[in-house]
């Protein structure tokens, strides 16, 4: 029996009561942005399935949607959907962040100059 989900980049949020499924643009500390299924027409949906498909399996899934695929993500800005980050829970999907992301840590060195006496 296959337990992975068909569609693993599929979020669901739940904030103020309602339901919310799509695809996440991105998550910040204030902010949950989310490309939403709920009034997208069918045709629309499909290609944004088939780009987020494309995207889960081609990219390191730390980077998010908008940026990996910038130019065709810009027709979907229609239906994004921004909430707060504390008043949304998350039921399923992943949640990338730019936060998130690893940090190259840089070693400095303090060089002090001395005059001569």
């Amino acid at each position: 029996m296959n337990t992975k989900p068909a569609l693993p980049f599929i979020t669901v949020l739940t904030c103020n009561g309602e339901q919310y499924i799509g695809v996440l643009k991105i998550k910040s500390k204030q902010y949950i942005t989310l490309y939403c299924f709920n009034n997208m027409p069918e045709v629309d949906k499909n290609e944004l399935i088939a780009l987020a498909q494309q995207w889960w399996w081609q990219s390191n899934r730390a980077i998010p949607i908008s940026l990996f695929m910038r130019e065709e993500m810009e027709v979907y800005e229609k239906y994004t959907v921004r909430f707060n980050t504390d008043l949304c829970s998350n039921i399923k999907g992943p949640l990338i962040s730019l936060s998130e992301l690893p940090t190259k840590r840089i070693k400095r060195r303090n060089i002090a100059l001395k005059r001569k006496k």
